[in-house]
């Protein structure tokens, strides 16, 4: 995998997330952290992203939202609900 998106408004959930992505081994090239759905998607546009993390409950556009919005992305990211 190359890029990593995780999507999560709690800052503290976020960086706990990071960590055990890297720890993984699973070979993550970068990770990319957002704080909102909003901020998420303008990443997926301008982005080719490999797997996206994703808070379900967020403030704004939730991931659920998010998931929605993408499908209409020439790239969707393999998706897991955080």
């Amino acid at each position: 995998m190359k890029n990593l998106l995780i999507v999560e408004d709690e800052r503290l959930i976020r960086k706990e997330l990071r960590i055990m992505a890297e720890r993984s081994k699973v070979p993550i090239e970068s990770i990319i952290e957002c704080a909102s759905g909003e901020e998420a998607f303008e990443v997926l546009k301008s982005q080719e992203i490999d797997a996206m993390m994703t808070d379900i409950n967020m403030d704004g556009m939730s991931g659920i939202e998010l998931v929605k919005k993408m499908q209409d992305l020439p790239h969707k990211p393999l998706t897991f609900a955080v």
